[in-house]
């Protein structure tokens, strides 16, 4: 008789452990980490912005604008996931006298980029290709020598049309910027053109 039992205590016990092999995994028994999901950017960025409170401060002294027009308010998303709206404006060049692009939003230091000549953005590449330039920003402000440099003349883009104009005290908070060849080749080559530029860190107290 204790020969029978061995045989129908071990199966028992198999039967058991199988049994216990598909009962799902209680949490108490098993912790795992949660990631958050990477924030998804605008698709007609392709890329995220700068953060919403800490956009970079974009000062010239003179500019020229070729085909600038003003797209609309769209909704974009900065490096913290948050989505808020900024002003789309295309533009086939853009050149700018005394740019400053600073960054102050941190707590121990500053950086400013500045070029004492004159900026370009977009034109044509090295091969002669025109490029195409979109830029995201709010609270644009720019007036016109036409207007003594003294009145503001961005709201002439609120308009929608496309424009080529002398600007002059241009200022705005840029979120992002973009160039590209609209019939694109292999290889690389965005003209950003910023003769005699310089970039300074500047301390904010102690660090």
């Amino acid at each position: 008789m204790r020969r029978v039992r061995k045989p129908a205590v071990f199966a028992a016990v198999l039967a058991l452990v199988l049994g216990s092999a598909v009962v799902p995994d209680l949490p108490y028994f098993r912790a795992e980490a949660t990631l958050a999901a990477a924030p998804t950017p605008a698709p007609q960025i392709g890329f995220l912005t700068t953060p919403k409170d800490k956009p970079l401060k974009v000062t010239a002294s003179f500019g020229y604008a070729a085909s600038i027009q003003y797209k609309g308010t769209e909704t974009v998303v900065d490096a913290n996931g948050v989505s808020f709206q900024a002003a789309h404006y295309t533009f086939r060049a853009l050149t700018l006298d005394d740019l400053t692009i600073s960054d102050g939003s941190r707590s121990n230091y500053a950086l400013t980029l500045g070029s004492s000549g004159t900026t370009q953005l977009g034109g044509t590449n090295s091969t002669g290709q025109q490029m195409q330039t979109d830029l995201w920003a709010n609270n644009l402000y720019a007036s016109s020598p036409l207007l003594l440099c003294a009145l503001p003349a961005a709201w002439l883009l609120s308009l929608g049309l496309s424009l080529s104009v002398h600007l002059c005290d241009v200022r705005m908070d840029l979120y992002a910027l973009k160039a590209f060849n609209p019939s694109p080749t292999s290889g690389r080559d965005n003209p950003v053109r910023l003769p005699s530029a310089s970039l300074s860190v500047t301390s904010k107290g102690t660090s």
